[in-house]
Order: structure tokens, then C-alpha cells, then sequence
């Protein structure tokens, strides 16, 4: 799969069946003004690992299962 084509979550309510697609290309509050618009999710996972990697804190969130 290529997930940086379409770059978008498909999001569909159970109750009423309604589907949105949902484009968010920002990175959230952890980091901060890091990033650009134009990044893929592929993008910021490996700007999370070469944070691991130079012996930063990776941006994973409060809730992340991920073990780097």
C-alpha cells in the first residue's frame, strides 16, 4: 500500500452511516512547530525515529504503544 497517495482517514459513523474524509497535516500539539503541511505519514514517523535514533525524545504521544 502507499499511504502518502491520498494522505487521508476515512472516518464513518456506525450510527448513521455517514462517511467523511478527513486530510490532517499537521502534527499536533506535541510537535510544536516542527513539520510542514505538505508531510506524509510516513514523513513524520521517520522524523520520530531519527529522533529515537540521535538520542532525542521521539514526538509518540502520551497514549503510543510504539517501542522504538
Amino acid at each position: 500500500m502507499m499511504p502518502h497517495l491520498y494522505h487521508y482517514i476515512v472516518i464513518t459513523d456506525k450510527a448513521t452511516g455517514h462517511t467523511s474524509y478527513t486530510k490532517a497535516y499537521q502534527g499536533g500539539p506535541l510537535w510544536g512547530t516542527r513539520g510542514e503541511p505538505w508531510w506524509s505519514t510516513y514523513r513524520w514517523q521517520l522524523e520520530a525515529f531519527v529522533d529515537k535514533v540521535r538520542g532525542k525524545e521521539p514526538c509518540t504521544g502520551s497514549r503510543s504503544r510504539a517501542v522504538l
